[in-house]
């Protein structure tokens, strides 16, 4: 017998001997034994260890190698190409046997072994592939039998397999999208399954990047390397490298990547980790060579071509303003794409990108309103103030007619801090109306003349709310006189004036009526002017009034505080313009308004509309729900999210926020629930109730307006209550259009505002418009409801069955309307309980009777059938009649009446009242009346929420999903409704799953781009309700929002906000953060005299001297803001000295003036 063909040693130094750990087992030992035949595979598991002992030998030669290289330290080149040349020894040598075993099988006859014995070192077979250190070496090798153990298992051995993942969501190349290939399998082939077909499917995004996954490319050739191949236009592409130098370049990288053993499971390092580079060392990280932008994703490239296709547009067609509208927010679609808020820094680049195109298209495009107004817009963000003052001046010199311009320019000029004075700011609004109204007067074109009339009507109530806020309260109310006065008592010969001439004419007559000092609108018992006309310009003249004057004595102790003190008292004192027969202050000129005060805002109207929306703008500055816009416009158009006009926070007295804005003490939020074995929890506030949010916004509908907050939304109930005086002028103003106009719907809201604020005269007000109004089913709709809320159920019902019996005489028009009163009193039965009565009503609309209480069968149990299928009848025959008459709001009752009849006939079951509410709308959609923009739309879906509530609010089984999806749906077309958002956190407060609110809030409410003042006010109220496990809300939580909010270009310069986070800072204590969220407020808010005078009243403690000096001197001279007689104060601080007037300050403020007021608008900017 041969002996084994001897190994050749290695030369060189004898390696050091290194420490065995357990989990390095020792070298195989060459042993020598007796060739024995090859087994049988057994059935007890034998391939199992024959394999597990394969794998155990192969990871001990890769710990031996590596152990090896680690000691041997820098090891010469040489003795690893000798160690190599060995390798490829031993595997030519163990090849050329197979051969010749292979070729002597092949010939017939078996040649006769050299030895009886053999070296072996593990326990390989002829059907394995080679060694992973001899395959490395090779670029292909041929397995000519295969590996057995597939068929015995049944698969790949697992670390056989390479790591790998699936793309294109498990479709197949070639095949039809809707074929996929099923994960579920047992991994032993695979389960392709046809879906369902879809519609649009893009094949290219199939096969697109996820996000999170980073993207590979394939390495860009170097300099002096091989032709780039893919990009040399060649018609064949040549195969890199050649010879033996190219496969030991190969053989080196993979052999080197595996002697080191970073990535090996078995390594010191830990598990296997994504490195710096791919496994494939022919691809790169997309993000490699900062290039990444360059490899988009499936949404990104729909971008980019979107980008491509609107650049060609502009440049094809450069007088199109649209096109180059659309290029331009395109840009926000850009910078929103990377699926987080932007920064300020991404901001302020976009808008240079912005600004750039805007510049382009003023060249192809130059005086277009749309686009002077966008560039002016895009500019504030990046400009200063100073420079953008000189560029408004220019824009208007050039453009003096753009009356888009001119709205912009009040905006910037109310809230440029440097710039801003209120005699200033005033001015720039006369000089708005002014331009105004020469392009009213010069309109041709009804449609153009109304458009111009809103505008001005929207700038005068600017200017009247900015009076009240800078403290001129006076002034504002009067404003407001002289304009009801002019559009709704003027007398009859007095129309719309074509010119200027004639307006200056009506303005001399109305200024005669105002220098007579006769009663005016809003003060008991005024007329009005067309009576002062027919009277020959006399009228009631009014008692002279004296007013008090409080004290002005200081507390030498505290002379800012005694100063503040008075102020406040005066600032309480009823606000009525007076007269110059009237004794007032000496020191307070502003008390008596003159005409010549408000000549320049004046202006009669033309357009009825436009007159209707003048007393929508006087609710508004009275703090009240707008009813005319309110019933027509959805939540979701701008009007109803201004920053200038949501300012109730900041005209709320704190009694009044305190009692729903900040949540309750901790003291009186200690209820606790569970039961024994289990650790009690606090109840959540959220769970409470729902509609504590006193932000309201939504279209306005009847049912609202006498509301009980306990079963529905009410819209009389507001965050803060009125004044005395103002509750007297606003009733008394309300009362007087109501006599004027005749109008029903405007009698209405005055009766539920009579209901809501002088509940002890709504009857009196109830019997005396039934009387003026008699045929009005929605006047004793709301008697009946005032009933009901006083305990007169019984009353009620009476007025429900008398009003409906009537109205068989009213007017065909007053009768559709008895549609409400059914649904209201079927709604009344339901939130007290008496179902069968309901059902009753229900059943009797047909008649247009209530059946009597002896009919039998109305109850739950076995209702008629026939009454049910002719109710079923008669409700949808109905909503169709209105469809078809374009009253929509009476096919949405129809509708909601038909849904409660399905609710009950099916035992309460929800799900089967949906199916009304789905065709409604699918009827709505058809023609057109659907969108994020349409009231009826959201009308309709807050009639469907009122069944959600009110079922979940009664019945044990409720699905919460249900209604979450329903309103899940609702907020992501309608996300500042009011109702939808109250009802999601009282629905999910049920589930105690917090981050679903915070989910809705930042992904919907709070989108970039489209956030209001009203979605970060909701945002803030609710986060204070989330209880954290220590009881309390995260306040950084809620500070964090508090700073988005204030960051946000859209509301930051809306004074309440910043009223109420410094509020916030100052209930937790930290009085620094206060004091800088104090100055970044009037910085951005320069107007707001409450804002100012919050410094004095609640952080006198950390105020210095010099900064209480400073504040006082911006509010009384600088900004010109209406404040009493400080000399006084003045005086006395001025005789101190230095040390007296440092004790005036707060104790222990040393390093709190990091925040530095401008001394005047030289000094720049305030520090922030």
């Amino acid at each position: 017998m041969d002996s084994p063909e001897p190994e050749n040693k290695p030369t060189g130094p004898t390696p050091r001997v290194i420490p065995k750990f357990s989990s390095f087992k020792p070298p195989a030992k060459v042993v020598t034994k007796e060739p024995e035949p090859e087994p049988a595979p057994s059935s007890t598991g034998g391939e199992y260890s024959k394999r597990d002992r394969k794998e155990r030998d192969h990871r001990r030669r890769r710990s031996r190698s590596r152990s090896r290289e680690r000691n041997r330290g820098k090891k010469p080149r040489g003795g690893r190409d000798k160690e190599r040349n060995r390798e490829e020894g031993r595997d030519r040598h163990r090849h050329q046997g197979f051969d010749r075993h292979h070729h002597s099988e092949k010939s017939g006859w078996r040649e006769k072994p050299r030895s009886l014995t053999r070296a072996v070192v593990v326990a390989t077979g002829g059907s394995y592939p080679p060694s992973l250190e001899v395959a490395a070496q090779k670029a292909f090798y041929t397995d000519t039998r295969g590996d057995p153990d597939n068929v015995t298992y049944g698969s790949i051995h697992r670390y056989s397999i390479p790591d790998y993942r699936r793309r294109g969501g498990g479709s197949v190349l070639g095949l039809s999208p809707e074929i996929r290939i099923d994960g579920g399998g047992d991994g032993k082939g695979l389960v392709l399954q046809e879906r369902e077909k879809r519609s649009g499917v893009n094949t290219r995004k199939l096969f697109a990047l996820e996000s999170g996954v980073r993207m590979l490319r394939i390495k860009k050739g170097q300099e002096g390397s091989a032709v780039n191949v893919f990009e040399s236009g060649m018609d064949f592409v040549p195969l890199l490298g050649g010879g033996r130098g190219r496969k030991r370049k190969i053989a080196d990288f993979e052999q080197e990547e595996c002697e080191g053993g970073v990535d090996h499971y078995r390594s010191l390092e830990g598990l296997k980790k994504l490195g710096e580079n791919p496994d494939d060392r022919d691809l790169e990280y997309a993000s490699a060579s900062g290039s990444e932008g360059d490899y988009v994703t499936a949404e990104g490239w729909d971008d980019r071509q979107k980008t491509v296709e609107l650049a060609r547009k502009v440049n094809e067609e450069p007088g199109r303003v649209d096109a180059w509208l659309d290029y331009v927010n395109h840009q926000d679609t850009l910078l929103a794409s990377g699926g987080r808020r932007t920064t300020m820094a991404e901001r302020k680049s976009t808008a240079e990108v912005k600004l750039d195109i805007l510049g382009k298209a003023l060249e192809k495009c130059p005086s277009n309103e749309e686009l002077l107004v966008k560039y002016m817009d895009i500019a504030q963000v990046i400009w200063d103030s100073r420079k953008m003052m000189t560029k408004w001046q220019q824009m208007l010199k050039e453009n003096p007619t753009v009356i888009g311009l001119w709205t912009k320019y009040i905006n910037f000029r109310q809230t440029d801090f440097l710039s801003f004075t209120y005699s200033e700011c005033v001015k720039c609004f006369s000089e708005c109306l002014t331009t105004l109204r020469a392009a009213a007067m010069k309109a041709d074109k009804s449609e153009d003349k109304e458009k111009i009339e809103k505008i001005i009507l929207y700038v005068f109530l600017r200017t009247a709310l900015l009076m009240k806020e800078a403290g001129f309260v006076e002034n504002a109310i009067a404003a407001f006189q002289l304009m009801i006065e002019l559009n709704f008592f003027a007398p009859p010969q007095i129309a719309a004036p074509r010119s200027h001439s004639e307006h200056e004419k009506v303005l001399e007559l109305l200024d005669t009526f105002w220098d007579s000092e006769v009663l005016r609108v809003g003060e008991m018992g005024a007329e009005g002017w067309f009576s002062f006309v027919q009277s020959g310009n006399e009228g009631k003249a009014p008692e002279a009034q004296k007013g008090t004057v409080p004290s002005d004595s200081l507390d030498t102790r505290d002379p800012f505080g005694s100063w503040i003190a008075a102020e406040e008292e005066r600032m309480g004192v009823p606000k009525m313009p007076t007269r110059t027969i009237d004794e007032v202050e000496e020191d307070d000129p502003y008390r008596v308004v003159l005409f010549s005060d408000l000549r320049e805002f004046m202006f009669l109207f033309a357009n009825e509309a436009v007159k209707q929306k003048l007393i929508d703008a006087f609710l508004i500055f009275s703090g009240l729900r707008p009813l005319y816009e309110g019933a027509r416009v959805s939540s979701g158009k701008a009007e109803t999210t201004d920053i200038f006009l949501r300012n109730e926070l900041g005209h709320t007295m704190d009694g009044c926020l305190g009692r729903w804005f900040w949540p309750k003490s901790e003291g009186n939020n200690n209820e606790l629930i569970g039961w024994g074995g289990m650790e009690p929890e606090k109840k959540a506030p959220l769970r409470e109730r729902p509609f504590q949010f006193s932000l309201r916004n939504f279209p306005l509908s009847e049912e609202m307006l006498f509301a009980k907050y306990e079963y529905w939304m009410s819209a009389m109930d507001g965050p803060g209550g009125l004044k005395k005086g103002d509750v007297e002028f606003v009733g008394n103003v309300l009362k007087m259009l109501v006599a004027q106009l005749g109008d029903e719907q405007l009698a209405l809201y005055f009766l539920a505002w009579t209901w809501k604020n002088r509940p002890s005269s709504v009857k009196k007000v109830a019997k005396g418009l039934l009387k003026k109004f008699r045929t009005s089913l929605l006047l004793w709709n709301g008697y009946a409801q005032i009933e009901w809320r006083a305990g007169s159920a019984d009353s009620a019902r009476n007025v429900f069955s008398t009003a409906l019996g009537m109205s068989a005489d009213f007017p065909e028009a007053n009768r559709q309307d008895a549609i409400f009163l059914w649904r209201t009193w079927v709604w009344e039965e339901l939130m007290h309980g008496d179902t069968s009565r309901a059902i009753r009503v229900l059943l009797s609309i047909d008649t247009g009777m209530l059946l009597l209480d002896q009919d039998d069968g109305l109850n739950l149990r076995g209702l008629p059938s026939a009454l049910v299928l002719k109710a079923r009848r008669h409700l949808e025959d109905s909503k169709g009649l209105m469809l078809s008459l374009g009253r929509v709001n009476h096919a949405i009752a129809f509708a909601e009446v038909r849904s409660l009849l399905e609710y009950l006939v099916s035992n309460r079951e929800v799900t089967a009242s949906l199916p009304v509410y789905a065709d409604l709308l699918s009827e709505f959609e058809r023609r057109g009346l659907c969108g994020p923009n349409s009231a009826v739309h959201e009308r309709c879906l807050m009639a469907e929420a009122r069944l959600f509530y009110f079922h979940s609010s009664t019945s044990r089984l409720f699905k919460i999903k249900t209604m979450r999806e329903f309103l899940n749906d609702a907020l992501r077309i309608f996300p500042n409704n009011s109702v939808f958002l109250e009802l999601f956190v009282w629905n999910e407060a049920k589930a105690k799953i917090e981050n679903r609110v915070r989910t809705l809030v930042r992904d919907v409410v709070l989108k970039e781009g489209t956030e209001t003042i009203l979605g970060y006010g909701f945002a803030i109220w609710s986060e204070m309700r989330m209880i954290g496990a220590g009881g309390h809300y995260n306040p950084h939580t809620v500070r964090a929002l508090f700073e988005q909010a204030v960051e946000t270009d859209r509301i930051k310069c809306n004074f309440s906000l910043w009223m109420v986070y410094m509020e916030f800072e100052i209930r937790e204590k930290e009085l620094k953060r206060a004091k800088e969220v104090l100055f970044r407020g009037i910085k951005n808010c320069p107007w707001s005299k409450n804002l100012f005078f919050l410094a004095f009243q609640r952080l006198r403690t950390v105020l210095t001297y010099e900064e209480m000096r400073k504040l006082l001197s911006i509010v009384s001279s600088e900004k010109e803001l209406r404040v009493h007689d400080t000399t006084e104060l003045e005086d006395y601080v001025d005789g101190l000295t230095d040390e007296q007037r440092s004790r005036l300050g707060g104790t222990g403020v040393e390093g709190l003036r990091f925040l530095q007021l401008p001394s005047d608008g030289s000094d720049g900017e305030m520090e922030a």
